[in-house]
């Protein structure tokens, strides 16, 4: 199993403290694929990122082949539709691009 370390920073409030957590694996000490599997999607069920478009969506695939396409459907089709929309409405097209870097 992996190790963990954890420290407690001071918020700018001061009025509590944030855990940090970082976990490290290695070749002695893996972090087993099992764990990753069913930790991952709660996590960022509960802490989604603040630059999310849609909601968050896990699929574990081990082909690459299902791996584009769900890409492709999920990721590429909504950001090129989303730019033909902005674009439509006079805006900013970016979504594909943001998408690529991703």
């Amino acid at each position: 199993c992996a190790w963990v370390v954890s420290s407690k920073i001071e918020l700018s409030s001061g009025s509590s403290q944030l855990k940090i957590v970082n976990v490290g694996s290695s070749g002695r000490n893996p972090i087993p694929w099992k764990f990753m599997l069913e930790t991952m999607p709660g996590y960022y069920y509960r802490h989604p990122t603040d630059k999310s478009r849609g909601p968050i969506f896990f699929r574990w695939t081990s082909s690459s082949t299902v791996y584009r396409l769900l890409d492709f459907l999920l990721h590429q089709v909504p950001a090129a539709t989303q730019d033909v929309v902005s674009r439509l409405k006079g805006g900013k097209a970016d979504a594909a691009r943001t998408m690529k870097k991703i």
